[in-house]
């Protein structure tokens, strides 16, 4: 009876691994039975390998004088990398004098807007704006041949005409007052005429270092006087502007 039970579940075993597709052959199942112990079943299944789907149908023949060789492999063409940025140029050294210093401007072309035109019955004149106003301008019958201009004891100018034929000005013989411990720099002729005889001096008074710059011409008997004041630490300021007026006078 046990024999006949152990065959007919061999065979169920069979059939159902034949038609679920687990193992291909009886040859690879084995049935162990052992006295007094229910019949076991082990079965060693085979992995199922699975082919490709490869066609089996023949190829084409190729046609007439012509081979069938395999095409030649044709390698991918080359990257180009894009061109690397060309290095920037090294700029000099540093160098070993430092900073250079900015280089200092001397002597500016003094601007034209700068003066005032002064026609006066005795002289021409180009008046430079940077000696300040005229003191004198509040008082009347001032308006004769002199000229002043002032700004402090440092910075001034005059001019003063010497005429001894003048008798509506007061006191028309009377000079300039001179600076007797001044020190020469430079004497010149200059003016529109050429006939302006110019001196530079420094001057070291009570209220400090200054330049004066004084010009004397003699034209019809009359003696004209000119004098500009200026610090002396301001003369590359000053010095163009006074230079400007000095070849502008012009005696009538």
């Amino acid at each position: 009876m046990k024999s006949k039970f152990t065959a007919v579940l061999a065979l169920a075993l069979a059939l159902s691994m034949f038609t679920t597709g687990y193992c291909e052959s009886i040859q690879n199942k084995e049935i162990i039975i052992s006295p007094g112990v229910k019949p076991q079943t082990q079965v060693k299944v085979v992995p199922r390998v699975i082919k490709p789907n490869v066609s089996t149908a023949p190829k084409a023949a190729a046609p007439h004088g012509q081979s069938t060789a395999p095409k030649p492999t044709v390698s991918p063409k080359p990257t180009t990398q894009a061109p690397k940025p060309a290095p920037k140029p090294v700029g000099p050294g540093k160098s070993f004098l430092g900073k250079q210093p900015v280089p200092v401007k001397y002597m500016q072309a003094p601007n034209p807007q700068s003066f005032q035109p002064i026609v006066k019955k005795d002289y021409h004149l180009s008046l430079p704006s940077n000696f300040c106003s005229d003191p004198l301008a509040n008082l009347p019958g001032t308006d004769g041949p002199m000229l002043v201009r002032f700004k402090d004891d440092v910075l001034f100018m005059a001019v003063n005409v010497i005429d001894p034929t003048d008798t509506t000005s007061f006191n028309a013989t009377q000079a300039l007052p001179q600076f007797d411990q001044k020190t020469q720099i430079v004497k010149w002729f200059f003016g529109t005429q050429g006939q302006l005889e110019c001196l530079a001096s420094e001057y070291k008074g009570f209220y400090g270092e200054s330049i004066i710059v004084e010009g004397k011409q003699v034209a019809s008997g009359k003696t004209y006087e000119l004098l500009f004041s200026f610090p002396k630490a301001q003369a590359f300021e000053y010095l163009p502007t006074v230079m400007y007026a000095l070849n502008s006078f012009k005696p009538t």
